[in-house]
């Protein structure tokens, strides 16, 4: 079975100090994309109050999403938590075969 997970990013910094990390968070999300760790990435507006953003990615398992939350520069400079969530995913769009199917 696919199983995905799905990083969320909870920022606790001042956005200014967010705002300075970003280009290095940027730049390691382009690397998984390189890698195919990841399928998708973005800011997610404010809930509960609080700002962030989501990943959804493929890994072996849970400690190898983890893994990939702790070198996060958001992560290293202390400037968000994570919380991450695995699922199966039995149903998706087919344009998706080539991504489940690759191994990394």
């Amino acid at each position: 079975m696919n199983k995905l997970f799905l990083i969320k990013i909870t920022y606790v910094k001042q956005i200014e100090d967010v705002e300075k990390i970003r280009p290095m968070h940027r730049e390691y999300l382009k690397n998984a994309y390189k890698n195919k760790n990841i399928l998708l990435s973005g800011p997610h507006k404010e809930y509960e109050g609080k700002l962030g953003g989501i990943i959804i990615g493929k890994f072996d398992d849970i400690s190898k999403a983890d893994d990939f939350a702790k070198n996060d520069p958001f992560y290293i400079n202390k400037t968000a938590i994570y919380e991450i969530i695995e699922f199966e995913v039995p149903l998706y769009n087919e344009i998706l075969n080539e991504y489940f199917n690759n191994e990394q």
